[in-house]
């Protein structure tokens, strides 16, 4: 292990726990995250069209650091009720998750959004397992693919085709809302989908596969021996100081075609354990001003650790960037940035000096620190240096150092 990555990884460890405030999934209605302008349909952003010359028709809500989260629950031969709160439920009864969606940049014709889905460990505190992220374009909203759906559309669609259009209340986390539901039945599967008639946000949605079950449970035919559901929990917008300041890239950045890192993965938290070799590949395929979009592949002892490499997509709203610009990084204080309400994930920037010269590090640690993850960038040139998912939790460590740049 490199001096660099001990100097962090014993900072990171060092980190103290944080105390554990009310669950606010407990709470019994959410604060409103969305305000209609009283006109109506709220604002479009912008005309923007995408290589193919079709506009993204989305509302003022999705913009740089808007977070969406929502709750995902699955069930095999378990119904349940599409209101039930998770909590609710028997252990073995249904899988659950929730996936908290940032917009980190909107682009003409796409829109980049960067996920992480969360699980509740044994401490019951969110803790990250993985995500994926998206270019939104055109076609996913009008296929229903998106957390949300254009309000004018939404108006004039009426049932056709095996389809059901329906409008009335839906209540929701203590709330009640004016919706638009959009229903199809087949012999094997129906789907069902809840939007917000005055936003146009998607706030919930079931799908039921299989034969249908002849349990007493209540759930809108979705009575299904598979079941899957979606439901909206919070809106915010995140006060990132990067993103008000200069989000533009670093120099080498408009050049760069390929990222490679070198890593380990230890059982322990010691720094000098022995572990699995690990390498990370980032491959540039597109990029803008303040934007990128990339394949990441990744190695464990050499050999390919999945079938496929996954996208990446970076923006003006990005946390865990691949690089930022370094006069942002330089004018960024010390200390805390932001704490997820629902979450209890906290963010916070500090300057350490290392062998490898002074970095700036950003770590999201969870509510009672059982996970923390660090982004140690270069405050001269913005890279990427040092990546840690330390998972106290677990008693287990990731890391990765930026090997080279081509």
């Amino acid at each position: 292990m490199s001096m660099l990555t001990r100097v962090l990884l014993t900072a990171c460890l060092a980190t103290p726990a944080i105390a554990q405030p009310a669950n606010p999934l407990e709470q019994s209605a959410p604060p409103d995250p969305l305000k209609n302008d009283g006109r109506g349909a709220p604002a479009v952003v912008g005309a923007v069209t995408g290589a193919a010359g079709v506009p993204i028709d989305a509302p003022a809500f999705i913009k740089p650091g808007a977070r969406l989260i929502y709750t995902h629950l699955s069930s095999m031969d378990k119904p349940f009720n599409l209101f039930t709160p998770w909590e609710k439920f028997g252990p073995q009864t249904v899988d659950g998750s929730i996936m908290a969606s940032d917009v980190v940049a909107v682009l003409p014709g796409r829109i980049l959004v960067s996920a992480d889905g969360y699980a509740i460990n044994q401490h019951k505190e969110h803790v990250a397992m993985g995500g994926y992220c998206a270019a939104l374009v055109a076609k996913q909203v009008d296929d229903h693919q998106v957390a949300w759906f254009p309000t004018k559309r939404l108006a004039e669609l009426q049932s056709a085709g095996g389809i059901h259009i329906s409008r009335g209340p839906f209540p929701l986390k203590g709330k009640t809302y004016q919706a638009t539901i959009i229903a199809f039945q087949a012999r094997d599967n129906t789907t069902m989908k809840f939007y917000d008639s005055g936003t146009g946000l998607l706030l919930a949605s079931s799908v039921g596969a299989g034969h249908m079950r002849w349990d007493p449970v209540d759930n809108g035919g979705l009575n299904r021996q598979v079941q899957r559901s979606s439901t909206f929990e919070t809106y915010r917008v995140l006060d990132l100081p990067w993103t008000k300041a200069n989000a533009t890239s670093p120099e080498w950045a408009a050049r760069v075609k390929r990222l490679s890192y070198r890593g380990i993965q230890r059982i322990g938290l010691a720094p000098d354990g022995a572990g699995v070799a690990l390498g990370r590949t980032v491959t540039v395929t597109e990029r803008g001003d303040g934007w990128a979009i990339a394949s990441v592949g990744e190695t464990v002892q050499g050999q390919p650790a999945g079938p496929a490499e996954a996208l990446h997509v970076q923006g003006p709203a990005s946390i865990g960037a691949y690089w930022m610009n370094p006069a942002a990084l330089r004018d960024l204080k010390e200390g805390q940035i932001d704490k997820d309400p629902l979450l209890g994930v906290t963010l916070r920037y500090d300057v350490r000096q290392t062998p490898a010269g002074k970095l700036g590090v950003l770590s999201q640690t969870s509510r009672q620190g059982g996970q923390i993850r660090e982004y140690g960038y270069s405050v001269d040139d913005g890279a990427l240096r040092v990546i840690n998912d330390v998972r106290r939790d677990l008693g287990y460590v990731r890391q990765f150092e930026l090997a080279g740049r081509e």
